[in-house]
């Protein structure tokens, strides 16, 4: 002998079907990606998304930091890499910066002098044209090599 459960009336049916539609309300609310904190500065906010967690060792190194995970173009970061307190910079190349995916704009300034990687000038202005031992020498943070190497 088997049961069956009682065959709801049209009442219940659309009782149900009413309780289906309406979203739940969730005490959760949506995790950030991003959070912005201001600075200070007039009209200026900083990301804090991955970093809010971590110690750094410096202010410097926490702008860098930021400065990665924002999707910084090169000279701003390579201004505030440059700036980090001694003894800072490996740790920071390190954690923050090194197999990092970035996305960066210059001027190809040469092709041939290294074999296997260009050379990038990363200023807006003021690459006129200088072989790579003038802008190694004089230019040395203005510019970065790309690896052509798989």
């Amino acid at each position: 002998m088997t049961t069956e459960p009682p065959k709801e009336t049209a009442k219940e049916s659309k009782q149900e079907q009413a309780k289906q539609k309406k979203p739940e309300k969730s005490i959760e609310q949506p995790k950030e990606t991003a959070k912005e904190q201001t600075t200070g500065e007039e009209n200026k906010t900083e990301p804090i998304q991955e970093t809010a967690n971590q110690n750094f060792a410096s202010d410097q190194q926490r702008k860098v930091a930021e400065l990665m995970i924002s999707g910084s173009d090169f000279l701003p970061l390579a201004e505030a890499y440059y700036h980090l307190p001694k003894g800072q910079k490996t740790s920071t190349w390190d954690n923050f910066i090194f197999n990092k995916e970035v996305t960066w704009t210059g001027t190809i300034a040469d092709l041939e002098t290294i074999s296997d990687s260009i050379v990038v000038y990363g200023k807006e202005e003021g690459y006129n044209g200088e072989d790579w031992l003038t802008i190694s020498t004089e230019k040395l943070h203005e510019q970065f090599l790309l690896s052509t190497r798989a």
